[in-house]
């Protein structure tokens, strides 16, 4: 009995854990989206810089939203433990409270070390990735207005001023 119940802690807390983990994680994702494809779309590059430009922003919300999961899967498990009176039923058995501590403190090891190898390890080099894909997605947009015979682009942030490229290849610059 000693060595099932942590097992059985551990399962009972894990499963809010990540069900919490993919709800928050997944709301903070649908408010990034929203900010890159407005950053995006201001910067006039294709739709297909969306997903992996999303992507590099995984590590950094799974630092945010790891410790609120936690602490929510730990809540629940708790709860429903204490619900199904499965505390009461080992502290009859004799177990204590030893195994119960020693579930939470695997949870947050476990938590702790994940994600201080995601902060510093895997953290800096999506960031590297991510200025990567930025300077292409940047040449892309760049490469999508200028065109030879293409309409004249207005860059969002000037609006009065517009480039445009002849069927020549001469460049010009053009004042509102």
């Amino acid at each position: 009995m000693l060595r099932i119940f942590p097992r059985y802690l551990l399962r009972q807390w894990l499963v809010p854990f990540f069900g919490a983990l993919l709800l928050y994680g997944g709301l903070i994702l649908a408010w990034e989206l929203i900010l890159l494809s407005r950053q995006i779309f201001e910067m006039g590059a294709p739709f297909q810089w969306m997903v992996p430009y999303l992507l590099t922003v995984v590590p950094e919300v799974l630092n945010m939203v790891l410790p609120m999961a936690a602490v929510l899967g730990g809540l629940l498990g708790s709860q429903h433990l204490s619900e199904g009176s499965e505390t009461v039923a080992a502290q009859g058995l004799g177990v204590g409270m030893t195994p119960l501590l020693r579930s939470w403190g695997g949870l947050a090891l476990g938590i702790l070390i994940l994600s201080s190898l995601n902060s510093n390890f895997l953290v800096p080099k999506i960031n590297q990735f991510r200025n990567t894909i930025h300077v292409k997605m940047t040449e892309a947009a760049q490469t999508r207005f200028l065109r030879p015979g293409s309409a004249p682009h207005f860059p969002p942030q000037n609006p009065d001023h517009a480039l445009w490229i002849d069927a020549n290849g001469e460049i010009h610059w053009m004042e509102a």
